[in-house]
């Protein structure tokens, strides 16, 4: 019995030099996110959404597309600070304010 352990060891060692951790990236707003205090993630089928202090971020997994509330136009965010965020059944994007 006391054989086996070297063996299991051994096993455990290659296992885990053969697994990789997780590569991460780290974006800030000189990548083109918006705000620097991030406050809600949510994914749909397409992009990743990003909710922060001074907007909504959507990104494609290359770049970052930035909504925000503008006085010009009556179809936009009432305002940059957004809250929460959660995607439906349906894959409606519904955003807290």
């Amino acid at each position: 019995m006391m054989s086996r352990y070297p063996a299991v060891i051994i096993a455990l060692l290659l296992l885990a030099l053969a697994l990789r951790g997780q590569d991460y990236q780290h974006y800030t707003t000189s990548d083109g996110l918006s705000g620097t205090d991030v406050t809600a993630i949510c994914e749909s089928e397409n992009y990743l959404w990003i909710a922060t202090n001074d907007g909504l971020n959507r990104f494609d997994g290359n770049r970052f597309t930035v909504f925000k509330k503008d006085n010009a136009t009556t179809n936009s965010l009432s305002e940059n600070n957004i809250e929460s965020l959660l995607v439906d059944s349906r894959g409606l994007l519904w955003i807290g304010l």
